[in-house]
């Protein structure tokens, strides 16, 4: 498809580009590790032609250090991160921003591994370098702690064969008239997500199959009994957490979960609202003082339940912030320790606005510049604000039901 019919591959969303970025920006710092090298990326993706002209002419001309070499053998492209050479020796390094090797990470190296070996690179080693999620930053960023390197070879060798029978049969599809004919199902989402639905319908197909699954599934109510078990005076609280792969402040560590919006509805008796309120950060950079004194704040009493969509979640995040903030972490695990969880099998509020889910939200709040003017904070506040109050006002809507 990308080959033949580029122009229907579906658009991609603010979430997924946002997932992109953190990709990219932890391959670019990675290049940090391996200083002085030269830069072999296409001007534009899915241009490599020029890619692979560049990488030849590199290694012709000497140079030790490349990043995004690129190679094609018999009709077969790929590209590392870095290309590293020692004592006649190369080895390659693939960065990803996961905290593991998967298996996913397994099969793209060992594919790699042969176009490189046929294309007459003499490797040393091929090697995945991931994020250390044990790093805690404090002052500059120690990319020598933040990322681990792990060689790969011991178990993408054994795929040799594996992967050689299924690059022929992978040939050979491209080399029909018709796409192949295969029905939308589950598979189009594994291991990725594929970049064509909209054009064969996979997309509605899911969706009536996982309507189906949960037409199927016993659905647990968990609300069923809350009414006998809160206590006033009640708090409906909703939050949102952005996370990076790179520790962006000081004690941070990486997919520390950060809260940048928290609101709420208090009710000091039963269908009597007596307060709204909401906090949006300016910036990714704002310190955990402004959110742990406002939660300590709205929330101060020790008496009184509070209602949340996900409770699991929210005991996480909060446990996240009294990690970081020890001489308040008495209080907030006291907050942790009255959630109650308020749940009916509901999705999630679609938005009124141009927000139109959490997961948009933290795309959208991830990817503001470090300086925002005040008129555009004001804008993505409301925002924020109106999606946060729509959340809220279903979580009372359900409790309200009971």
């Amino acid at each position: 498809m990308h080959k033949y019919l580029p122009q229907e591959r579906d658009l991609q969303s603010v979430e997924q580009e946002s997932i992109f970025q953190r990709g990219i920006d932890a391959g670019v710092l990675a290049q940090e590790l391996f200083p002085g090298g030269i830069d072999a990326s296409p001007d534009a993706p899915y241009l490599y032609a020029q890619s692979i002209k560049d990488t030849a002419r590199y290694i012709r001309q000497g140079h030790q250090i490349i990043y995004e070499a690129a190679f094609q053998y018999e009709g077969v492209m790929c590209a590392v991160d870095i290309l590293v050479k020692e004592d006649n020796l190369w080895t390659a390094y693939e960065v990803k921003s996961s905290t593991s090797v998967k298996p996913t990470h397994l099969q793209d190296a060992a594919l790699q591994y042969s176009v490189l070996k046929n294309s007459g690179i003499a490797l040393k080693d091929f090697a995945l370098v991931h994020i250390n999620k044990h790093y805690i930053r404090r002052g500059v960023l120690d990319l020598k702690q933040l990322f681990t390197p792990q060689s790969l070879l011991a178990d993408i060798l054994p795929a040799q064969d594996f992967i050689e029978e299924k690059i022929i049969e992978l040939l050979a599809v491209t080399q029909q008239t018709n796409s192949p004919a295969i029905e939308p199902g589950m598979h189009c989402l594994q291991p990725y997500p594929c970049d064509f639905m909209g054009f064969c319908g996979a997309r509605e197909v899911l969706q009536k199959l996982q309507e189906e699954a949960q037409e199927d599934a016993p659905v647990e109510n968990t609300t069923k009994g809350i009414e006998t078990t809160i206590n006033y005076p009640l708090h409906f609280l909703y939050t949102n957490t952005w996370l990076s792969a790179i520790p962006e402040r000081d004690g941070d560590w990486p997919y520390r979960p950060v809260y940048f919006q928290i609101q709420g509805i208090s009710l000091e008796k039963k269908h009597a609202i007596s307060e709204k309120w909401a906090y949006v950060a300016s910036s990714k950079w704002e310190a955990d003082e402004a959110v742990t004194t406002l939660l300590l704040e709205k929330l101060r009493s020790d008496e009184g339940s509070i209602l949340v969509a996900n409770k699991e979640m929210q005991e996480y995040y909060l446990s996240t912030l009294a990690k970081a903030n020890p001489k308040v972490a008495s209080a907030l695990n006291n907050i942790k320790r009255r959630l109650v969880e308020l749940s009916a099998g509901e999705e999630e509020f679609t938005g009124t606005g141009t927000i139109t889910s959490s997961a948009h939200a933290v795309a959208v709040f991830y990817d503001i510049p470090k300086a925002l003017s005040l008129q555009e904070w004001k804008l993505l506040r409301d925002e924020l604000v109106k999606f946060g109050e729509g959340e809220l006002v279903r979580m009372y809507k359900i409790f309200s039901e009971l």
